[in-house]
């Protein structure tokens, strides 16, 4: 369903435009001429480090959210060069009029900052280009395209305007120019649902891909092979013991296919009924294949609160998608993965389902920070510990 729009381009645009300008902080690595296999990244509490295998590239200081993610957002550009974060001025509770863009070339290590007031979101738009929203009310943003290869001229783009003003509508993913956009809208009788529309970055008119129940962030990632296809995660109910997550694949004219989780269900489960099992992270790999990380449990109805009745059945793994059917891979204990080169990056994050260790519940960080590794020729070698997101740049 097509959804028509109208051109908005408004002066506060206009106004960041004249207002960046580059500032490069440090030059630390002789890498490189480009971006290759054997780069990634990680964030913990207190900075985003960039990698080339084993080698530090760059540590950019700055904040990250335990408790919410939307705040933690790193964004690779499309070509692998370079990868940014907004600054940390919403978590700081700072004046969001001193928001900045950060970002790192990985070919060389260098550091840049550049204004972007009133910044509150941000995505690949292509090449070495970023896609920025501007937030100026509840109802209303404005949005542009930056070149980080040229940064000194941003360009206002067409958007299409929310279909619902009443609720603020964020960045899912994006790639090969098209992105994904979600807007929390509720629904009857206490229902939460996410309204997905794929739009075609610089096209004033959006394609409306559906209504998912989720009153949660969908995990989300965009194919890296160039067909501009996405796949998106949602969670119906989160806090609940009876889940279901499923998983849907969008292709490029915004068509959504749910695809069969059936072998990642535990034993018994009923939908709605009895057990649930939860996606932590979806990436496409090698070979264009989409992978996630899954795990499952049972419920307990003789206990009281809903964390509590859950029975841990599989710890979350790898699983690939054959066809259109999950199947299990290999990398148990694993949240998060990459394929690095050789290696594969493996963020192991213990689990928030059953019972947990002494002092866990007085650690803010525990089931949302873990140890990465790096799991080569029958080896896994510890890299970082306290890691709260793994990323690598779009592999094609």
């Amino acid at each position: 369903m097509r959804v028509k729009t109208l051109l908005v381009l408004l002066a506060a645009v206009v106004l960041l435009a004249a207002a960046v300008t580059v500032v490069v902080v440090v030059k630390p690595f002789a890498g490189s001429s480009a971006a290759d296999d054997g780069t990634y990244a990680y964030t913990t509490e207190r900075e985003l480090v960039v990698m080339r295998d084993r080698t530090v590239v760059s540590r950019v200081s700055r904040i990250f959210d335990l408790a919410d993610p939307m705040h933690d957002k790193v964004v690779w550009t499309d070509d692998g060069q370079r990868v940014a974060v907004l600054s940390d001025t919403a978590i700081r509770q700072e004046d969001p009029q001193e928001t900045e863009l950060l970002w790192v070339d990985v070919r060389s290590g260098e550091q840049h900052r550049s204004p972007c007031p009133h910044c509150d979101d941000l995505a690949a738009a292509g090449g070495s280009s970023l896609l920025l929203m501007t937030w100026e009310s509840e109802s209303r943003s404005t949005f542009t395209t930056l070149d980080l290869a040229d940064p000194a001229h941003p360009t206002p783009v067409a958007f299409p305007p929310a279909a619902d003003s009443s609720y603020l509508r964020m960045f899912l993913t994006s790639g090969g120019g098209r992105l994904l956009t979600r807007q929390g809208v509720s629904g009857q009788r206490n229902t939460y649902f996410q309204r997905v529309e794929l739009v075609r970055i610089g096209d004033p008119e959006g394609v409306a891909v559906g209504r998912f129940e989720s009153n949660d962030y969908p995990v989300a990632t965009a194919s890296s092979g160039g067909d501009g296809g996405f796949a998106v995660a949602f969670r119906p109910a989160p806090g609940e013991c009876v889940a279901d997550f499923p998983v849907y694949l969008v292709d490029t004219a915004g068509h959504a296919t749910k695809t069969d989780l059936s072998q990642a269900y535990p034993p018994g489960y009923v939908r709605g009924t009895q057990g649930g099992i939860e996606v932590h992270d979806l990436w496409w790999g090698r070979e264009n294949r989409l992978y996630a990380t899954i795990s499952s449990w049972t419920c307990d109805e003789g206990k009281q609160a809903e964390d509590e009745k859950q029975v841990p059945v599989r710890p979350s793994s790898v699983w690939r998608l054959d066809g259109n059917r999950w199947v299990p891979d290999a990398g148990e204990g694993v949240t998060s993965a990459r394929e690095i080169g050789p290696a594969r990056m493996e963020l192991a994050v213990p689990s928030c389902t059953g019972p947990r260790p002494p002092g866990a519940d007085t650690d803010p960080a525990y089931c949302r920070t873990g140890p990465l590794y790096r799991a080569e020729d029958g080896r896994r070698d510890l890299v970082a510990d306290h890691v709260l997101a793994l990323s690598a740049p779009p592999r094609g």
